[in-house]
C-alpha cells in the first residue's frame, strides 16, 4: 500500500518549485523612452533701451511689432481707368437724360399740385356761389310770401261768434304765434271773431281765428318759403302742412336730446 501525500504537503512542494523558478530569472527595471529636447526657438525683440527715447510708448510698441514682423504686404494701388471718347459721350448723354427725366418729373408734380389747388379753389367758389344762390332764392321766396300777405291782409274781416265752446275749434293770436310760428302781420290775413277778455273786463276783446284757417295759412307759408309752386291750392297747402309737421318733429327731437344731455 502506497502512501498518498496530504494536501498540505502538496501545497508546500508547489511553493518550493515556484521559489526555485523565480530565483533563476533576473529582475530588470522598465525602460523609459528618451525625452526630446523641448527648447523653443528664441526670438530677439528690440529692448526699450535700443529704441530712441523721444518715441512715445505707443510708437515704441509699434516699432517692436514692426521689427518683429519685418515683411508687410504692399498696398494695392488702383490704376485710374480711362474711358474712350465714345464712352465718355455715352455716359454724359445718360447723365443728361437722367437729369432731364428728373426735371420732367418735378415739373409734372408741380403741375399736378397746381391743378389740385386750382380744383380746390374752383370747388370753394362753386360752394360759395351755391350758398349765395340759395340765400337769394330764400330771400325771393320770403319776398313772395310777404307780398302775398300784404295783398291778402284783412284786419277788419270778421265772422259771427259761434255758440258753445269756441276754444275747441279756434285759436287766439298768442297760440298762432307760439304754436304755429306765425307773425302777427301774417295772422291778419284771416277772419276773426271777438269775445270778451276773461282776464280783464276793461281790456280789449280777444280775437279768435278758426283752427282750420290757421293750419291752411301755415301750410301755405311753408310751401311758399320752400319754393313750391305750379300746383293747385289744395296740394300746395298739403305739401306745406307736411313740411310743418317735419319741422315740429325735428324740433321736439332736438329738445329731447338737449334735455337728456343736461
Amino acid at each position: 500500500m502506497t502512501d498518498t501525500p496530504s494536501p498540505k504537503a502538496k501545497r508546500k512542494a508547489r511553493a518550493d518549485d515556484n521559489g526555485a523558478a523565480s530565483s533563476s530569472t533576473s529582475f530588470e527595471p522598465p525602460r523609459t523612452p528618451p525625452r526630446r529636447s523641448t527648447q523653443s526657438a528664441s526670438f530677439t525683440t528690440p529692448s526699450s533701451s535700443a529704441l530712441p527715447s523721444s518715441l512715445s510708448s505707443q510708437r515704441k510698441s509699434q516699432a517692436r511689432i514692426t521689427s518683429f514682423f519685418p515683411n508687410k504686404k504692399r498696398r494695392i494701388e488702383t490704376i485710374p481707368f480711362e474711358l474712350s471718347p465714345a464712352e465718355k459721350k455715352a455716359k454724359k448723354q445718360e447723365e443728361d437724360d437722367i437729369k432731364a427725366l428728373i426735371k420732367d418729373i418735378e415739373n409734372e408734380e408741380r403741375e399736378t399740385k397746381k391743378a389740385e389747388k386750382e380744383a380746390e379753389r374752383q370747388l370753394k367758389r362753386e360752394e360759395k356761389l351755391a350758398v349765395t344762390r340759395e340765400k337769394k332764392q330764400k330771400a325771393q321766396y320770403r319776398l313772395n310770401w310777404n307780398t302775398w300777405c300784404e295783398r291778402n291782409a284783412r284786419p277788419n274781416a270778421t265772422f259771427k261768434t259761434p255758440k258753445g265752446d269756441v276754444w275747441a275749434s279756434h285759436k287766439c293770436m298768442s297760440q298762432c304765434v307760439q304754436d304755429f310760428g306765425l307773425k302777427r302781420s301774417e295772422v291778419l290775413c284771416l277772419e276773426h271773431c271777438s269775445i270778451p277778455n276773461y282776464h280783464n273786463e276793461d281790456a280789449p276783446a280777444i280775437r279768435l281765428y278758426r283752427s282750420d284757417d290757421v293750419e291752411k295759412l301755415v301750410g301755405r307759408k311753408e310751401a311758399t318759403l320752400a319754393g313750391i309752386e305750379g300746383i293747385d291750392e289744395e296740394d300746395l297747402i298739403a305739401e306745406g302742412r307736411a313740411l310743418f309737421i317735419e319741422k315740429q318733429l325735428a324740433r321736439s327731437a332736438n329738445e329731447k336730446a338737449s334735455a337728456t344731455q343736461l
